[in-house]
């Protein structure tokens, strides 16, 4: 089995992965921007985030509230957990990402 982490991390260090899709919308009346990413991996496996930002500055001490969602779009046979992930700011996803950190990265 291998963890949703590593290929997220794979992800963030530009590591065997190519993003395939890169696509963002800012609503203005909702004061929020919407990034949708896709990547491929050498091993066939694909992963997205979705991710939603506040328009409004927040302080550079503080970890504003957002959502990111990652989510296993195509496994390629392998046996990939968790499926998905949400958060609710970086910080949390920063932390996730720490604690499952591997020192072999999926190929």
């Amino acid at each position: 089995m291998s963890n949703l982490a590593d290929y997220v991390n794979a992800i963030k260090i530009g590591k065997n992965v190519i993003c395939i899709e890169d696509v963002s919308k800012r609503d203005d009346m909702a004061e929020v921007e919407i990034i949708n990413k896709t990547w491929l991996h050498d091993s066939g496996v694909v992963i997205r985030c979705s991710r939603e930002n506040e328009l409004v500055i927040y302080p550079s001490n503080s970890c504003p509230e957002c959502s990111i969602r990652w989510h296993v779009v195509d496994a390629a046979g392998q046996d990939i957990r968790p499926l998905e992930k949400t958060f609710h700011n970086a910080c949390q996803e920063s932390y996730w990402l720490k604690v499952n950190r591997q020192t072999h990265l999926p190929v």
